[in-house]
């Protein structure tokens, strides 16, 4: 499985002490160059630097072929989500990991298959990785992550 993904659900997964989820779920993950630049350079010291740079399971891929893509796309989403689209397209990912709106809804009108931290959350409760995957998405929102109630009750349901 080809997962390639943004920063927001590796930082948010990382506040809450639940990086490894991941790997779990997924086990190899791939992040383009701007997305490794946002979180393990330009955000050293915070939630997600360490933990990226330590993890062997974690894959940093240059977009490539698909490099024309990007200044496309950041014409309206920001460096890091450009890149994660255009890589994602690129390697024909099975996954998209990715929490913002706009993005999220430019991958899927590209066709991409698009998830978030919910959907890691719901992936690790179906297969029993997590006791209580309910409470990490309540973690999540003390963190400063705004999660809006009806994801909550998805996970639940799920």
């Amino acid at each position: 499985m080809i997962v390639v993904a943004d920063s927001s659900p590796l930082i948010g997964l990382c506040r809450i002490g639940q990086f490894e989820l991941l790997r779990e779920v997924f086990g190899r993950v791939i992040v383009p160059e701007a997305v490794w630049k946002e979180i393990v350079i330009d955000g050293r010291g915070r939630a997600g630097a360490e933990e990226l740079q330590k993890a062997p399971w974690f894959e940093v891929i240059p977009v490539r072929k698909n490099l024309p893509a990007v200044p496309v796309l950041e014409l309206t989403l920001d460096r890091g989500e450009a890149e994660a689209i255009a890589l994602a397209q690129e390697l024909d990912a099975d996954i998209l990991l990715m929490d913002e709106r706009l993005g999220r809804d430019t991958a899927k009108q590209l066709g991409l298959t698009v998830t978030g931290i919910i959907g890691v959350l719901i992936a690790a409760k179906r297969r029993h990785l997590h006791p209580d995957t309910v409470s990490l998405a309540r973690q999540l929102q003390g963190s400063g992550i705004w999660l809006a109630e009806e994801l909550i009750l998805e996970i639940e349901r799920a």
